[in-house]
């Protein structure tokens, strides 16, 4: 074999070996309940254990998906803020926000919103990780 394909087998095969090294990045997917209910709207935000925030949206059907979070332990929060507080609304100038749609908007503890207080935990491991968040 010429040493030019030796030397580019061994930057392939070294660097395969290098990535395997750093750990890598996993998925977070499941649903979301509160006292049994599915949760409709809201977002799951999970913190790394080198601090870095994922997020994903609680979909209509309860699920959410997170995507990219480094593997390791990392903590989870839910958050379902009250749809009347959101200030952001995409309209034309003159034009009077509509009224929110309040019948999948469920209040959940505030406390599943702080990271230190929500009691959620997660191992993330390269690849998917299901977990289904039940909110008491």
């Amino acid at each position: 074999m010429p040493a030019r394909q030796l030397l580019c087998l061994g930057l392939v095969f070294g660097g395969s070996l290098l990535g395997g090294c750093a750990g890598g990045t996993g998925e977070l997917k499941g649903s979301v309940t509160y006292q049994n209910k599915v949760l409709r709207q809201g977002t799951v935000s999970v913190i790394s254990q080198t601090g870095s925030a994922h997020a994903g949206m609680i979909q209509d059907d309860g699920t959410y998906t997170v995507v990219g979070i480094p593997t390791g332990p990392a903590k989870v929060t839910v958050s379902s803020p009250d749809p009347r507080s959101l200030k952001v609304a995409l309209r034309k100038k003159d034009e009077k926000p509509e009224a929110p749609d309040l019948s999948k908007w469920t209040a959940i503890p505030d406390k599943y919103a702080a990271a230190d207080q929500s009691g959620l935990a997660v191992e993330i491991k390269s690849g998917v990780v299901n977990y289904a968040i039940e909110l008491k």
